[in-house]
């Protein structure tokens, strides 16, 4: 993930690849920092750009805002790694859970 901080505003420009993650891994993995964050999803060239900005409640001086989004880009592109894995897992065992669950409703 490439990100691009703007020292301004505190916020930031994520760049994530989108032939390693769709859109709703992003927005998955997104839901979990709305309360601290403004956020806007879009596209550019292979790459989901996300724009990130605190809330103003949440704002404090330049260095501290610039400090606080990075480590919030940091740990929004673990949940977006998370998110990926979720997915996989997901994917391996829909077959074996749709078993379970068929066989658990039979003997009703």
């Amino acid at each position: 993930m490439k990100k691009e901080i703007n020292k301004e505003n505190g916020s930031a420009k994520l760049y994530i690849d989108s032939k390693l993650y769709s859109a709703s891994i992003v927005e998955r993995a997104l839901k979990n920092f709305l309360e601290i964050i403004y956020a806007n999803l879009g596209e550019e060239e292979n790459s989901i750009v996300l724009e990130i900005e605190l809330k103003e409640e949440l704002k404090q001086d330049d260095k501290q805002n610039i400090k606080e989004i990075e480590r919030i880009a940091k740990e929004l592109n673990n949940s977006i790694i998370e998110e990926k894995i979720r997915v996989e897992i997901e994917n391996e065992t829909k077959t074996i859970r749709d078993s379970i669950y068929k066989k658990a409703m039979s003997t009703k």
